[in-house]
């Protein structure tokens, strides 16, 4: 169960590569993207930290190529401690898409450190079967960042 940074989503590390980036005249600026393969083993998720220091917009694409429905959450830095803790927490409606197997999500958000997660526990909406297995799922993630 792991959160780690947009540029660097692998297992343990907390590789941190948030861009900055100026207002374009109307124009969205790309600040940062992540484009990843993730499998996520049953009663687990995995995740990448955001950074909007001037608010901005989230979009993705998510698709299960292996295993059962997901969650595909985005919080706030705060409530992902509580979701780390397995506490009730709070996603951004707009930008998350709980139960599925496919999602295209684009939605603006306001400044601030932020979660994107790949939820395959029984946290959220979907669960793994429970059938005695260790159901793993394998995602595609495509991310991007606009300001």
């Amino acid at each position: 169960m792991t959160a780690t940074a947009l540029a660097g989503c692998s297992t343990g590390t907390d590789d941190t590569n948030n861009a900055g980036g100026g207002g374009g005249g109307g124009e969205r600026e790309q600040i940062d993207s992540l484009n990843r393969n993730y499998t996520v083993t049953e009663d687990s998720w995995k995740g990448s930290e955001l950074a909007l220091p001037n608010g901005g917009t989230i979009e993705y694409e998510g698709i299960v190529r292996n295993g059962p429905a997901v969650d595909f959450y985005v919080m706030t830095s705060g409530e992902y401690s509580h979701f780390q803790n397995q506490e009730r927490f709070q996603y951004l409606t707009g930008v998350s898409a709980p139960d599925t197997t496919s999602v295209e999500v684009s939605g603006s958000v306001q400044s601030g450190d932020y979660v994107f997660i790949v939820d395959n526990s029984n946290m959220g909406a979907a669960s793994p079967p429970t059938n005695f297995n260790d159901d793993a799922v394998d995602v595609e993630v495509e991310l991007t960042l606009y300001e």
